[in-house]
């Protein structure tokens, strides 16, 4: 067969050289017998010097027309394929030039699709005409009857006939929709599978009944005139996925690839293309994607940790998730003998079986916890059962310690996680390895270290998403630079948190990360040398120097701390710093933010868990050192200053959720009186409130009253 092309002799003819040589470079991919001329005078010499098998030209030529060339070829040499190319007025002329002998003929500006499908069928209907003439001729070398030899000849000419037709049918039976359409909007032509795929009978039918494409195909009409708004402005093919209608008003999801069909001078003339039927594909992608949400958010739930609040130790948990479901967690919950025991984990893979594996550890290290905090129990026990349910290839890395604030030590196991690094103020100390990761062997190779720690000591752990992140180049980040970020920057642990995730995105060209990514930072301080009421304390602390816990990810931050550690100032700072970075707000609207978010913490403070609402209503002693002083005794006294506040704030498609609960009794919200009311002028009470209502867009209370969430909406 490949030979039989070889040797087939074309010839193209037109007085466009674009034409030419755009048709001769097709033909040259397969056939090597190729010569191109630019008028019928000039094809003529070499028509005679050696007859082609296929005769391309154009009709509407100067001097000799493409018609008259293919009627004196066609005299000569009637074996000849002569293909027509026209454009789009001279439709006319070119049904004339079939009439004469001529075989199809293809529309101008010619696309590369349609000319491969012409070639193909004019080659066909040369090889079904060799064939007949091979025929004939066998007959005329057999000793039959003149009758007998035009009973096959009959024969012969009826089957060409039918193979061609079925030949010709390749548009109409294509698998794909093929459609013509006016700028206006009406059907020119659609073959048999754009009528099915529209629910219509036959391209007849269609044709017949569609007007308007517009109007009737379109799910959305205006996207009809968009497309065509952008093929105007466009000289190639675009393709698209549309919501389209079918003739029973049924919805069908089609990917159309179409192009502007011009004239010779560029004006547009008509549309042209194709139509495929992704429906079924687009609904199995939907349901993907709501199974993939379901599966991040029972994700998300896995990376949240409990975060308990320790007077001896900051607890700050910070997340990146991938583009894709990931296997990463966290878990840190606080003994009841006072010690913290912590677990961070990742389980190799991504998508839903790793979020699966990794819900599952969460579960069993929270039930293995309640009756054993030794990490080497915690570590055989968790291996023993993930290396019966997890697959063959799938490992876990794992890092579980336990603190002892009172002792000041670490027990921990370190099985495939990147090294922790302990800061201290003159050091660094990278933890060592001590087993292999989880689930690998039936029977444990671990072992557990005990180190001492120190005050102000402060341990940070990560997921290898960081160390493992690459740039262009390939070249990972790597945990000696992790090492030197900590070495540059002051011993603040959102400092050291914060730059270590941007240098690992810079590093990587800004691009998300390719893997979870969790730190896990402790910081530890001697409560005994520096109470919360020390003078050499006052105003000296950042915010993450504070026995707090803290959760941050894309989507959510979460903030515990207990009353007698509070500073309403550094609580705001932060979390306004954080709904900047997260929600792009205006700097205007990141001051009304402050100010609602300011006076509903203070009054969770005061209001809610110190109980002072009636010291304040009181204006003598409001007004007077009496409140002051009876304010720093309920602060660090055990009953008023060991309650906690919950912060929370969640990042939403158009909003931003606020909520701020404290421990205390709560109020009745409807009993608090208008503080713009000239009769309460003078009380000191609800103007946090008041003030709170008129910068967001919403505000409720829990039935307890203890709870106020705030809603404040992103300008999209």
């Amino acid at each position: 067969m490949e030979n039989q092309k070889q040797l087939l002799k074309f010839i193209v003819v037109d007085d466009e050289a674009e034409i030419t040589e755009f048709i001769s470079y097709i033909l040259r991919k397969t056939y090597c017998n190729v010569r191109t001329a630019g008028s019928g005078e000039e094809a003529i010499p070499m028509i005679c010097e050696s007859p082609p098998d296929i005769l391309i030209t154009d009709i509407n030529m100067p001097g000799m027309s493409g018609v008259e060339l293919t009627e004196h070829v066609l005299k000569l040499y009637p074996d000849t394929v002569a293909i027509a190319i026209t454009g789009y007025k001279d439709v006319e002329t070119a049904v004339e030039f079939m009439k004469r002998g001529g075989y199809d003929f293809l529309l101008k500006p010619v696309s590369f699709s349609a000319m491969q499908i012409g070639l193909e069928s004019a080659v066909h209907r040369f090889r079904l005409k060799q064939e007949l003439k091979k025929t004939y001729e066998d007959l005329r070398r057999k000793n039959i009857s003149l009758e007998q030899e035009i009973l096959e000849r009959k024969q012969c000419e009826i089957s060409l006939k039918i193979s061609e037709q079925s030949y010709r049918k390749i548009f109409d039976n294509a698998p794909i929709g093929i459609f013509q359409t006016s700028l206006e909007g009406r059907l020119i032509k659609a073959n048999h599978a754009l009528a099915r795929m529209f629910g219509y009978d036959s391209s007849d039918e269609m044709m017949s009944l569609v007007t308007d494409v517009g109007a009737q195909l379109y799910a959305d009409p205006a996207e009809r005139k968009q497309l065509i708004k952008e093929l105007m402005n466009h000289t190639g093919w675009l393709s698209a996925e549309k919501k389209f209608l079918r003739k029973d008003s049924s919805v069908v999801y089609i990917k159309i690839t179409s192009r502007m069909v011009r004239s010779p001078e560029g004006i547009p003339l008509y549309l042209e293309g194709f139509d495929e039927d992704i429906t079924e594909e687009k609904q199995r992608s939907e349901l993907f994607d709501m199974e993939m949400s379901r599966a991040r958010k029972i994700y998300n739930r896995v990376l949240e940790p409990a975060l308990p609040v320790m007077t001896n130790i900051g607890i700050h948990v910070k997340c990146i998730p991938a583009s894709k479901v990931g296997g990463d967690m966290a878990e840190v919950l606080k003994t009841e003998k006072g010690k913290l025991l912590f677990f961070l984990a990742d389980v190799t893979g991504h998508g839903i079986p790793a979020a699966m594996t990794a819900n599952t550890l969460k579960m069993l290290f929270g039930e293995v916890a309640e009756t054993v905090s030794d990490p080497l129990e915690i570590c055989r026990h968790l291996n023993s059962v993930m290396y019966k349910i997890i697959l063959a290839d799938d490992i876990v890395a794992a890092f579980c310690g336990q603190i002892d604030p009172e002792e000041m030590t670490l027990t921990y196991c370190l099985c495939g996680i990147p090294s922790p690094i302990i800061i201290r103020k003159h050091e660094k100390i990278r933890l060592k390895p001590t087993g292999l990761p989880l689930g690998v062997f039936d029977d444990s190779v671990c072992r557990e270290i005990t180190i001492p720690l120190c005050k102000d000591d402060l341990l940070i752990a990560f997921t290898d998403g960081i160390t493992e992140a690459r740039d262009s180049d390939g070249d990972i980040f790597g945990l000696k630079r992790v090492e030197n970020i900590i070495g540059t920057k002051r011993h603040d642990v959102n400092t050291i948190v914060e730059d270590i995730i941007t240098s690992a995105a810079v590093f990587q060209g800004g691009n998300a990360f390719q893997d979870d990514v969790i730190l896990l930072a402790l910081s530890l301080r001697d409560e005994k040398e520096n109470p919360p009421w020390s003078p050499f304390r006052k105003g000296e602390e950042m915010l993450s120097a504070k026995p707090c816990s803290r959760f941050c990810s894309p989507d959510k931050c979460i903030f515990k701390i207990k009353t007698r550690y509070i500073n309403a100032d550094d609580a705001t700072d932060f979390f306004i710093g954080h709904i900047g970075e997260h929600s792009g707000l205006s700097a205007d609207r990141l001051k009304k933010v402050r100010a609602s978010f300011f006076e509903m913490l203070a009054n969770a403070v005061e209001h809610g868990n110190l109980e002072l609402t009636e010291f304040k209503k009181n204006y003598e002693i409001y007004d007077s050192d009496k409140y002051q002083k009876i304010y720093n005794e309920r602060i660090h006294s055990d009953k008023y200053g060991e309650r906690q506040i919950f912060i929370e704030c969640l990042y939403k498609f158009n909003r931003i959720e606020v909520s701020i609960e404290d421990q205390g009794r709560g109020f009745d919200m409807t009993a608090v009186s208008d503080p713009t009311h000239e009769d309460n002028l003078v009380n000191m009470s609800g103007r946090g409130i008041f003030l709170a209502k008129m910068n967001a867009a919403k505000i409720t209370y829990n039935d307890v009253g203890n709870k106020v969430t705030m809603i404040f909406l992103i300008d999209m």
